[in-house]
């Protein structure tokens, strides 16, 4: 029997297998700290968000965020600082998404790329062994400092010089329009999934 031909689904995190916001034990109108974090909320990912783009792209730390989140509101450094490093620990993600891509075929590599910030890999991803199980290769923009969307996705470029796979046969699945939009320039497929639901589906036709 001939072997298939190896392929590779790129797989994004935020608003894929997860919906977990920072600081989420905050995000309650009774909290004594909620107030501050609307606040925090909107300055961060409304008003500057060239600021999380640049987080992101590995030229923040989460303490140089939280040090300037001091000078910028006046909060605790330790508090909030301790809460983001919990919150992280505990980010909730879809079991049934990571369950079905660990079922694909065999021919299929399963790497994540995100677009994320050094909290992933610092809290999150130690405390994840069913996502580190599920991927071949884990991929976050704050270590490789750049975004999925940047140079024309030359991330994924990047990626696929480590393996004889070529661009037309990787899957992108991502809720970014952009991210997608820019995938498809390469040469790649996509799944632009909204829902737990539309990814589920979309993993559906790799089976």
């Amino acid at each position: 029997m001939t072997n298939k031909p190896q392929k590779i689904v790129f797989v994004d995190f935020y608003g894929i297998l997860s919906n977990t916001r920072f600081w989420f034990s905050v995000e309650n109108s009774d909290h004594r700290l909620y107030e501050d974090l609307l606040k925090i909320q909107d300055f961060l990912f409304v008003q500057n968000r060239p600021l999380l783009d640049d987080w992101m792209r590995g030229q923040y730390t989460s303490e140089d965020i939280h040090n300037l989140l001091v000078e910028k509101f006046g909060v605790n450094f330790e508090e909030w600082f301790d809460i983001f490093v919990e919150d992280c620990k505990k980010i909730e993600v879809s079991t049934k998404i990571l369950e079905k891509l660990q079922r694909l075929p065999a021919n299929y590599l399963r790497i994540m790329v995100t677009d994320n910030m050094d909290s992933f890999d610092r809290f999150f991803l130690p405390e994840s062994k069913i996502l580190r199980d599920t991927f071949d290769e884990i991929n976050n923009s704050f270590y490789v400092k750049k975004l999925k969307s940047d140079r024309d996705g030359e991330c994924f470029l990047d990626i696929l010089k480590n393996y004889d796979i070529g661009i037309a046969d990787c899957i992108l699945v991502d809720d970014s329009t952009q991210n997608c939009e820019t995938f498809q320039k390469l040469g790649g497929k996509y799944y632009n999934s909204k829902t737990e639901e539309e990814v589920l589906e979309a993993l559906d036709n790799l089976i």
